[in-house]
């Protein structure tokens, strides 16, 4: 039989710190922007030809940490203040479209709520019912006064008053009366 040695337990790596000074958390944003804003650093010293330091020697100074952090403590301020503004109109255009339905929706609820077929039918009977009694209050405001102004003109219409004339027939009827009477009491005397 033949034994295995047991596997090599990997050799740690010397590797830049970079990462764990700038970046406190994983969901730091502002560590995270620090980062790349030091790698684009590194990238452009070789660019330049200045030679990197090895990667282990890269430990940023808190003094270094602090400048990469408040550069993109500003850089994401910055974005932040611009992508409002540039939201804005459309933010307050969306706010005031959904505020138009919003109200459109109530005032159609309300007008749907209010003119329903039976309302509808009950308000218009009692308009209708109110339109014909100030109708006839109206005719007979109007009429009332010429009506009764008229039958009292026709009742003496149809027998005419003439005080004097009526007298005189009264007189001569009694007189005829009474000379007839006074002839027929003669006549059989």
């Amino acid at each position: 039989m033949s034994e295995q040695a047991p596997p090599l337990a990997p050799q740690p790596t010397q590797y830049s710190r970079a990462f764990d000074i700038l970046v406190e958390d994983p969901d730091d944003l502002v560590g995270l922007l620090a980062y790349a804003l030091y790698k684009q650093t590194v990238r452009e010293s070789v660019a330049s030809g200045r030679t990197p330091l090895p990667p282990a020697q890269r430990h940023p100074a808190p003094t270094e940490r602090a400048a990469y952090r408040g550069d993109a403590e500003r850089r994401l301020q910055n974005f932040a203040a611009a992508a409002t503004e540039e939201a804005t109109p459309e933010i307050i255009a969306r706010g005031v479209g959904i505020a138009i339905d919003a109200a459109r929706i109530e005032l159609t609820d309300t007008i749907n709520r209010r003119t329903s077929f039976w309302t509808a039918i009950g308000i218009n009977l009692a308009a209708w019912i109110i339109t014909l009694a100030i109708t006839v209050l109206l005719l007979l405001a109007v009429y009332l006064p010429n009506w009764q102004a008229a039958s009292w003109s026709m009742s003496r219409q149809s027998r005419p008053r003439r005080p004097l004339q009526d007298r005189l027939r009264r007189r001569r009827l009694a007189n005829a009366s009474a000379s007839g009477c006074l002839e027929a009491a003669a006549a059989r005397s």
